[in-house]
């Protein structure tokens, strides 16, 4: 397909890919005072067998993310969603943000 995937290792070893586009964090460029963001990650099983996730965030305070955690069913995929509160002033980090997502 000309697409590039990343293979993310679960602690069972059993891949789960997340297509480029979705490796992206939020788009802080569109940040308004008072808004909440939300960005989609779509999660992709291609295995015959259910893997289970949970995703971690270093902000967990600034972010929600739903569903948290969960169970990709064989060659399916999930949609997860990722809201960052809406922020009262520009965060210090603004330019140089380092929050971070882990998918286990």
């Amino acid at each position: 397909m000309g697409h590039k995937r990343a293979l993310l290792d679960c602690p069972s070893h059993l891949p789960l890919i997340l297509p480029p586009p979705n490796l992206h964090t939020l788009p802080l460029r569109r940040l308004v005072l008072g808004k909440q963001l939300l960005a989609t990650i779509l999660i992709s099983n291609p295995l015959d067998n259910r893997v289970a996730f949970k995703i971690k965030t270093t902000a967990p305070k600034k972010y929600v993310v739903r569903p948290s955690s969960g169970i990709a069913e064989a060659k399916s995929q999930v949609n997860v969603q990722v809201i960052m509160q809406a922020q009262k002033e520009y965060p210090p980090d603004f330019q140089n943000c380092r929050d971070k997502f882990m998918i286990q």
